[in-house]
């Protein structure tokens, strides 16, 4: 599971005052002020948690909101401004690769920067997953195992090539294009 996403609640202010979460990611507010702040969402999804200096609250998020976001406030002081917005998108899955009898299926994906490709090993031999540039990844996988990796960058045209390092010489060898992420409207 991952990290939470940290909002600080600092004097007056959430810091971020607005942070983007998938859908099933958890928030913690930490209250690092001196004074007593609430974390308040009247709507669904609901809470209100009184934090006084150091404690912190964690919420997950099961669902996602529409472009505006659940938005939340300290109720002893929102009207100084002191809000907050949390914007849930819906969960990505993964783009699949799957090992079989001695072949990546497919061999090539065009993905976007920091989409998660996962290969399984669908087969009844041992295989790996190797890249020895960078980004550099190595995962033996036994049959029914699965390696993920989450690409962070842009490949240029010709890609990120990846390869079993048992089966390389017989064409065992796959492809990741990674294009720049979609700018939102």
């Amino acid at each position: 599971m991952a990290d939470p996403t940290l909002v600080k609640v600092v004097d007056f202010r959430f810091e971020p005052s607005e942070v983007k979460v998938e859908a099933g990611s958890t928030v913690k507010w930490v209250n690092e002020g001196s004074a007593d702040h609430t974390v308040t969402r009247a709507d669904e999804p609901s809470f209100d948690r009184v934090l006084a200096p150091g404690e912190e609250f964690e919420f997950t998020f099961a669902n996602p909101s529409d472009e505006s976001g659940f938005e939340y406030r300290c109720r002893f002081h929102s009207g100084g401004g002191m809000r907050g917005k949390v914007i849930v998108t819906p969960e990505v899955a993964p783009t699949l690769i799957k090992v079989v009898d001695f072949l990546f299926e497919p061999s090539e994906v065009e993905i976007e920067v920091g989409t998660t490709v996962k290969w399984i090993n669908e087969g009844s031999a041992d295989h790996t997953v190797t890249r020895t540039d960078e980004p550099r990844f190595d995962q033996v996988l036994a049959p029914g195992e699965a390696f993920e990796f989450t690409f962070a960058n842009p490949s240029d045209e010709s890609g990120f090539e990846y390869r079993c390092r048992f089966h390389s010489g017989g064409g065992m060898r796959g492809k990741v294009i990674v294009k720049p992420a979609a700018l939102e409207a």
